[in-house]
């Protein structure tokens, strides 16, 4: 139940980020990987069991009668609208220095990631366990009529408002619906960077790192002596 509210709530601001900041996304190859997410993906518990029962975890392979299937790049890539090429994906809480305007460009993380952390820090101090929860995240960063505007507690200049709100959008959608990471309910700050890279028009190759994350949690499924107690999560709708 708590899921389907936060798909829900994630479908409507997904729209809205594609009609204010379609450009974006577009110039990370990733409006379609972001139009995949508003979909709700039905997947038999039985496939699910059957699937992980035939996965090889030594070869990364499903062994079925017809022969070995795997999931490829090109797969994420035809299925899902991530991107093949790109900068590394690498989660990263960024220090004080590398946020200074005063590095070169290739260096700099973009000044977006900066007002995320401040963001992420607002809500830590509310929350009485210091985490900051998807549905926190969500209800913060987009715009309910009657609340303080996100921007003005945050101090965001009206160039960098469409920036933001993308990049906020997209750390919600890299941690709840592309790299799902227990506990599945809450926000990672070490995404933002990333998230404001994509924001930025910077192309990240996303198809790997979630390939090994599939690989790895099925794998660990497969292997565990109570297979639907496992803890593993994944980008399961790619099956």
């Amino acid at each position: 139940m708590v899921l389907s509210v936060l798909h829900f709530a994630h479908q409507k601001w997904a729209e809205d980020v594609l009609s204010r900041c379609g450009d974006m996304l577009a110039n990370g190859s990733l409006t379609g990987a972001v139009q995949a997410s508003l979909c709700v993906y039905d997947c038999s518990d039985e496939f699910l069991k059957a699937f992980c029962e035939n996965w090889c975890p030594s070869i990364n392979t499903l062994i079925i009668l017809q022969g070995e299937l795997s999931i490829s790049l090109w797969d994420l890539l035809e299925l899902g609208g991530l991107s093949v090429t790109g900068r590394l994906f690498d989660e990263l809480v960024p220090t004080a220095e590398c946020l200074s305007q005063s590095l070169s460009d290739e260096v700099r993380i973009p000044e977006s990631c900066g007002f995320l952390l401040s963001g992420y820090h607002y809500l830590a101090a509310q929350s009485f366990d210091g985490r900051v929860s998807i549905s926190a995240w969500m209800a913060f960063g987009t715009i309910f009529f009657g609340l303080t505007h996100p921007f003005d507690i945050l101090w965001v200049g009206v160039d960098l408002e469409d920036e933001v709100y993308c990049a906020a959008f997209l750390a919600c959608w890299l941690c709840f619906f592309v790299l799902p990471v227990e506990p599945l309910d809450l926000i990672r700050s070490s995404v933002f960077n990333m998230a404001s890279f994509i924001a930025n028009g910077l192309r990240v190759g996303l198809t790997s790192p979630v390939a090994s994350w599939i690989y790895k949690s099925l794998s660990q499924i497969s292997l565990s002596d109570n297979p639907s107690a496992a803890p593993e999560c994944f980008h399961a709708h790619s099956l």
